[in-house]
């Protein structure tokens, strides 16, 4: 693979075109896997023996309800990916894209939620939670961009030096 200063002018600005496109598109990507999850702890979430800790004989996550567990992964999976992909996908400057992605996750996500509780369309204790989760999966997908940047970074100087 070639370095990002080798890139041609013209595949940089295609990648800085298909940023956005890429970022939307690995939101539902994330969610086929994150549904098939939920429903397979749903399946095979029944208590089979008494040394386990069972809630109306299931598991601890089988117990919570598929829509709750599912909209609350999707809450911290979601803003995850999209930083990674925004990092992956941007030709130079990465980490400052990713942080643009939180950004704007956060300012979309604010916003959705204060129309939702405006309306009282959710609850404040599950718009607690989902903020939790957000926030977490934002800090999560940074913490690991800057990890990835720091390592490569770290790699381009062994490699020069």
């Amino acid at each position: 693979m070639k370095n990002r200063s080798e890139l041609s002018p013209a595949i940089k600005v295609l990648r800085w075109l298909a940023l956005a496109p890429a970022v939307i598109l690995s939101v539902p990507l994330v969610a086929f896997p994150i549904h098939w999850v939920v429903v397979l702890i749903q399946l095979f979430g029944q208590a089979r023996d008494d040394s386990m800790i069972s809630i109306d004989g299931k598991t601890p996550l089988a117990a919570i309800p598929p829509e709750i567990m599912e909209r609350f992964a999707y809450v911290f999976f979601f803003p995850l990916m999209m930083v990674y992909v925004a990092y992956r996908v941007a030709p130079s400057r990465k980490f400052p894209a990713a942080i643009v992605v939180a950004i704007m996750w956060g300012m979309i996500f604010g916003g959705a939620t204060t129309y939702s509780l405006s309306n009282a369309i959710v609850s404040w204790g599950h718009v607690l939670c989902a903020t939790a989760l957000g926030c977490a999966g934002v800090a999560t997908g940074l913490f690991i961009v800057y990890k990835k940047k720091h390592s490569e970074e770290l790699k381009c100087q062994q490699e020069v030096g």
